[in-house]
């Protein structure tokens, strides 16, 4: 091949390729131009600028992602479905939101099983992703699947320990299940996370029901404790270490509900109801360290190592007025936490240090 000719090919080629990447850079420029738009609630003026960087460049998998999004934001699921069904197919790199929004846009039209296998090809291509498994459990709920929702919401926290929305859930389903203790420690993991919020005051309400259920005033001034049994615990026939593992859960809850009852306690303690927390959550975290028969199950695997651990480094009294804060009813609550700043910051340390078990 003449060297004229090679210069030929060379230049056309350079001049594609400078095409292409301006192409690129203009669909990228207008694509982030329609997220911005997006984020100020500009819904249809964004629409337009993914629609007009599709024109750029029309296999753009983020432009058909961010207007998917944008088309659930405004309730034209069918749009978004077909639209994220699409950028599906198209080559590249495809981000976990693509397949939330076509799994939401999915629920939103009342086809929750074919949200459930959407989820499931995303957690194919995105192992572990704690949003698809917590929405996967939102959506197993839906399709009343308590036990696959429940599943889906501990493979969630293990993901992320931190995503409150999941600690939440499964906090909810521990007590539509009517077990008492994971759902304290459950409860308080939340409130941990979202102190301050309508659903906070709601899962501090439920919390302290908890922390006193079973206890019952006589007309005499006594107190009636009762603790629920399993019949099928009491009818258990595993090993003895499984057996002793089930005495000490219910032991476990007779001592909650005692807790409830202390009217002996210091006039610093019974004076000030966080307080009286903070000293009844330590002496129940005390009894959830790991013995010789330790009950089993997620709960006790998961959340009591954490609250033993942040206990010994002396973070329970920050912590119960942290989970304190929904409640308007004590505005002292936020007046310590205001002058104990340098407390809340260690707990923040403690919470970021911690390791947790896979």
């Amino acid at each position: 091949m003449s060297n004229r000719y090679t210069r030929l090919l060379l230049t056309l080629g350079l001049s594609l390729s400078s095409q292409f990447a301006s192409a690129q850079t203009s669909s990228q420029d207008l694509v982030k131009q329609g997220v911005e738009l997006h984020d100020q609630g500009k819904y249809e003026a964004a629409i337009a600028k993914y629609q007009q960087a599709l024109v750029v460049q029309p296999n753009n998998i983020t432009a058909k992602a961010e207007l998917a999004l944008t088309f659930n934001q405004i309730g034209k699921y069918k749009e978004a479905v077909e639209l994220c069904r699409e950028a599906l197919d198209t080559p590249g790199n495809k981000g976990p939101n693509l397949y939330a929004t076509c799994a939401n846009s999915l629920d939103a039209l009342e086809k929750p099983a074919e949200a459930e296998q959407v989820y499931k090809e995303g957690l194919k291509e995105f192992p572990g992703n704690f949003l698809l498994l917590y929405n996967l459990g939102v959506t197993q709920q839906s399709m009343n699947k308590p036990a696959d929702a429940l599943m889906s919401y501990q493979q969630a926290i293990v993901a992320n320990p931190y995503h409150a929305n999941s600690n939440g859930a499964w906090a909810d389903a521990m007590v539509t299940e009517g077990k008492r203790i994971p759902a304290v420690l459950a409860n308080v993991a939340f409130l941990m996370l979202e102190p301050n919020s309508k659903r906070s005051y709601e899962h501090l309400t439920m919390l302290h029901k908890l922390m006193s259920s079973g206890v019952k005033k006589t007309d005499n001034g006594g107190t009636i404790i009762t603790v629920e049994v399993d019949p099928k615990d009491a009818k258990h026939k595993g090993s003895q270490k499984q057996k002793n593992a089930k005495q000490n859960a219910a032991t476990q809850e007779l001592m909650l509900s005692m807790l409830s009852t202390m009217n002996n306690l210091p006039p610093e303690l019974s004076s000030n109801p966080v307080e009286t927390f903070s000293f009844q959550f330590q002496l129940f975290c005390q009894s959830l360290k790991k013995g010789k028969d330790v009950p089993q199950g997620f709960a006790y695997q998961h959340y009591a190592p954490f609250f033993n651990a942040l206990q010994d480094a002396g973070h329970t009294t920050t912590l119960a007025y942290l989970i304190h804060l929904s409640d308007d009813e004590k505005p002292y609550v936020r007046e310590w936490l205001q002058q104990h700043e340098k407390e809340m910051q260690s707990l923040v340390s403690f919470m970021r240090a911690y390791k947790w078990r896979d």
